[in-house]
């Protein structure tokens, strides 16, 4: 931290403590911060991030298509688990904004994904989706209390580059 300015404020972050350029902290700050309230994506209902680095192997159906028909959410395409610092902060952020009956045994599609067990802990796995390939509404990161979910979040995001796959997968399981 003896490296590090403005810590806490996000918006005027100046270093991280992680081995990472603080450009890439800030690209993930921004998905699940500022994504939602983002002026040239006001006309549009969903999302889809790819990866520059990820690469299809067969044909894929339509995202949008599928979000729309079936009234999603969200949707990944696997599992991630977080390792060591990447997912510091997120049970605070859970605990702040959900009661521990809201925390009790989330998942994502099915419960074979399960994200926060019946103690209302995440999953000592810390699973989360994996970033090369998911999508949303974007009005989901407009709602209040994913904001304050991300407003708690974005300290450890720039301290300790808690990545947005955990914090939007978690936020799907608790606020979707």
């Amino acid at each position: 931290e003896k490296h590090c300015k403005n810590m806490d404020n996000p918006n005027k972050a100046t270093c991280t403590d992680m081995n990472v350029a603080l450009s890439y902290v800030y690209m993930g700050y921004w998905r699940y911060m500022h994504m939602g309230d983002e002026p040239s994506l006001r006309d549009f209902d969903y999302f889809v991030s790819l990866d520059a680095d990820a690469f299809l192997t067969q044909p894929m159906p339509d995202p949008f298509q599928i979000m729309q028909s079936n009234n999603l959410t969200g949707i990944f395409n696997m599992l991630a688990y977080q390792s060591a610092s990447m997912g510091n902060g997120i049970q605070k952020a859970t605990e702040a904004v959900a009661s521990l009956e809201e925390r009790r045994n989330r998942y994502l599609d099915r419960r074979k994904y399960n994200l926060m067990d019946d103690k209302g802990q995440w999953t000592a796995d810390r699973t989360s989706i994996w970033g090369c390939f998911y999508g949303g509404r974007l009005d989901f990161f407009r709602n209040p209390r994913f904001k304050k979910f991300a407003e708690i979040v974005a300290y450890y995001t720039y301290r300790y580059r808690t990545d947005e796959q955990p914090v939007i997968a978690l936020a799907w399981s608790l606020l979707g």
